[in-house]
């Protein structure tokens, strides 16, 4: 038998779970994300920044579809700079000088940002967005079924 995945916070995976299709909306101009934006302002909205030629955007893939299984009430979309002249422009005002570039909206306002491939920093941000506190290390032991009650 084979070793159960676990997550960063030692939640156990179901198996399929890495093969199930990606949520993971892509983008082709900005007028479709203004409209998702747009289509239910509350709804947490990620947006990955990336290049068609970044290796380490393509390293993250996996874990971005993850992601996005997990935390189903969030909208996760990615968009190609390199694409077209639309979408670079688009990412150049978001202010995107690195790929991959993690950029959070409520509301149609950018409510977190980051740069990199760290998914504890995504899965933080995501955790802080939407139950609108941090998950601390005491969360994830408590989460992984170790640490102590009350503590």
């Amino acid at each position: 038998s084979t070793t159960p995945k676990v997550d960063w916070a030692g939640t156990v995976l179901a198996p399929s779970e890495d093969n199930a299709p990606s949520r993971v909306v892509q983008i082709h101009s900005r007028a479709e994300f203004d409209d998702l934006l747009a289509a239910d302002p509350e709804r947490l909205v990620v947006l990955m920044c990336k290049a068609l030629s970044c290796r380490p955007c393509k390293a993250f893939k996996r874990k971005y579809d993850r992601a996005s299984r997990k935390y189903g009430d969030v909208l996760f979309c990615e968009v190609f700079g390199d694409e077209s002249k639309e979408l670079r422009g688009m990412m150049m005002d978001a202010q995107v000088r690195v790929t991959p570039t993690f950029i959070m909206y409520r509301a149609g306002n950018v409510v977190h940002s980051h740069v990199g491939i760290k998914e504890d920093k995504l899965l933080q941000a995501l955790q802080t967005q939407v139950l609108g506190e941090p998950l601390t290390s005491g969360d994830a032991a408590e989460a992984s079924g170790s640490g102590s009650p009350g503590a």
